[in-house]
This record gives structure tokens, sequence and C-alpha cells, in this order.
């Protein structure tokens, strides 16, 4: 049988295995155990470099799709012909010979949607930084690409119904394919939980409604004081103040770390205000933590409400307070522990690549 070959389009930046959440490197790995994988590093260190020292304007990712396209394109010339493109963005389009394939967490097209008729959960999307014209013409160019490529592969299952049903696109070619876990499942012990304890993981405090579940936590504690809140992932601690020996923050973690504190935890609660997916979610379910999302984004496709969590319908404290007592009672933890196996056949990198393989090469074993 002839080896599939394929061309890995990625900006890999500093560190290969922690870029984008470690999905970019998970993914490469897993596609490399099916197919010869070329990796092509579409990298620009002077765009990176400006925008830490928040010198570039907003462009909702418009440069690196040209000039990384550039730098994609000129590797691409000095390798053997491959059988397909795989990227993160719509830098090199399709041509007779080669087609052409997205994966994507989100559209910009998804973005301008919620810019106009979900504005609070924009306000807190970081993309509220991007001017609207900005955003309406990256949209343009982006669906543009999608009308002639071969295939886009979402990880959500709402972004795909979106670009369906919203945006019209031709289902044959949108494929929810779903991300896989980052952190190892060998390393989980259910030993370690105590029955007390809520976990909160997220960089972006507030768009991640940090905010909201420290405030329900307070009144949860009223009627169990033995109650824990652990947060993980800003780089500060959002309340320097706080006295109380129930609150531990524990900073930016590694996946050793956090795999620590999802075995330490009992109940994962994050009713994020944006999400385009979410790994945490499975991340913390395959650990067999029942969760507390919202009614949002991808989050109904990962919990089933009021089986193996619940979600938020409101941005209220005392119906999150409500839930998370709720789901910390042991019915929930049993079921999502007795579905461990299942998390992890559906939510692993590998399955994710098979996925994908089937997409783009249909018609080999």
């Amino acid at each position: 049988m002839k080896q599939k070959k394929i061309y890995y389009l990625v900006s890999w930046g500093v560190d290969k295995t922690r870029a984008w959440s470690g999905t970019y490197y998970g993914l490469f790995s897993a596609l490399n155990k099916r197919m010869d994988v070329a990796d092509i590093d579409t990298t620009i260190w002077s765009t990176k470099i400006w925008r830490r020292l928040h010198l570039l304007k907003p462009d909702i990712g418009m440069r690196d799709v040209i000039k990384g396209g550039k730098i994609a394109l000129r590797h691409i010339r000095q390798q053997e012909p491959r059988d397909a493109v795989f990227q993160f963005a719509e830098m090199v389009s399709d041509t007779p010979i080669i087609p052409t394939y997205l994966y994507v967490d989100l559209t910009v097209d998804a973005v301008g949607d919620m810019m106009t008729q979900r504005p609070d959960d924009f306000a807190v999307s970081t993309y509220q930084r991007n001017p609207p014209v900005k955003i309406f013409n990256r949209g343009g160019v982006q669906n543009k690409y999608i009308e002639g490529c071969a295939g886009v592969f979402t990880m959500g299952k709402w972004l795909e119904k979106d670009l369906i049903q919203r945006q019209g696109f031709d289902k044959n070619k949108i494929h929810a394919v779903g991300g896989g876990i980052n952190l190892d499942e060998n390393l989980i012990d259910y030993t370690r939980k105590t029955g007390n304890k809520f976990l909160f993981v997220g960089r972006d405090f507030v768009r991640k409604n940090g905010p909201l579940v420290y405030e329900a936590f307070k009144l949860l504690q009223k009627k169990h004081p033995d109650y824990e809140l652990h947060i993980a992932g800003p780089s500060t601690d959002p309340y320097p103040n706080e006295t109380d020996p129930h609150y531990h923050y524990h900073g930016d973690c590694n996946k050793e770390r956090l795999s620590r504190l999802f075995n330490d935890c009992d109940v994962f609660v994050m009713p994020s205000r944006f999400e385009a997916y979410g790994l945490v979610f499975i991340e913390a379910l395959t650990y067999g933590l029942p969760c507390i999302g919202r009614n949002a984004y991808e989050m109904p496709y990962f919990i089933e409400d009021g089986v193996t969590g619940r979600l938020l319908q409101h941005q209220d404290a005392s119906e999150l307070a409500s839930l998370m007592e709720e789901v910390m009672t042991p019915s929930y933890k049993q079921i999502v522990r007795s579905r461990k196996q299942q998390y992890i056949a559906e939510y692993s990198w590998d399955a994710v690549a098979k996925r994908i393989e089937d997409v783009m090469f249909p018609n080999d074993d």
C-alpha cells in the first residue's frame, strides 16, 4: 500500500509541547503514527515579539495567514510532492493536485456572530480588542477559503453545526473530529480524593468565569464550611488577600501538577463565558471528575446534564452554588468513573487522528 504523505503547517512558537495547550504536538504525534508527516514551521518570530511588546495592532491573525503562508509555500517547494496539506489557518489554498484541510476550534465568522448576537460573551472573549471591520474582513477571507478547500475539521460539534446550519457550508466538507487530552491517563488515581474539593483551571480567569465560581463557593461555604476551592491557571492570584485556608491558589501548572490536582479534587467547575472547545473538560472527565459548565458552545456536548455534571443556565452565583452542592454527591462521581474507558477512547489524539485520516484518505484501508 502506498504510504500516505501530508504537509503539516503549524506555528510552533517557542515550546512545541505547550503550543496551543499541547494541541499542535499531540495531533502531530498521533498523525505521524499513521502517515508520513512533513513538519513545516510557519512561526513568524517578529510578530510574536511585537505582540509581547504590544506594538502590533490587532488583525485577528491576518498577518500570520499572509506571511505564514509565504513561509509555508517556500518550504513546500523545497520538498517532494505530498498528498495533502493539513493546517491550522488558511495559509495555503487548494491546487488541482494537492487538496488542503483546515483544523479549527473556532471560525472568524463565528466570532463576528458572537460580536453581534452575544455581546456579553464577546466582551470577555479576547477578540474584543479587534476592530469590527477587521473581524468581518478576515471572516470573508476565511469563508472564501472554506468554500474552495477540500475539508474543514472542527474540534467541536457546536462549530460543525454553526458552519453547516448558520453559515451554509456543504455538510460533506465539514467534519467534527474532536480534540485529545494532553494528560497521562496512566496517572489517574482515585485514592487521594476526600469528597470536599472543587477545582477551577483557566489562565483567563475572567473569561472562564472564575469570579462567579469564587462567589458561589463563598455562598456554599456557609452551609459546607469544610469545602475547598482550588484555582489553577492564572499567573497571579486573583484573590491575594484571601486568608481562608480552604481557598488554594496553585498558579500556572505543568502537566504533572495538573494531574495531581485532578487526582486530589472531586468536582471540576468552569462555567466559561466563552469557550471555543475546552480540552480541560475532557481531561477532568477522564480523571473521574464530574463537571459543571455553562449551557453554551461545546460544554453541553461534553457534559450530560444531570448525569455527568450540570450546566449553568444563568449568570447567577446562587444557581451555581446549588449546582456545585448537587454535583459533589457520590452518584455523579460514580457515573463519570464508570465511563473512564469511553472517555479515553473518544478523547485521545490517536482517535482524532484516525477520524482525520478516514476523511482525507477515505478509500484506503
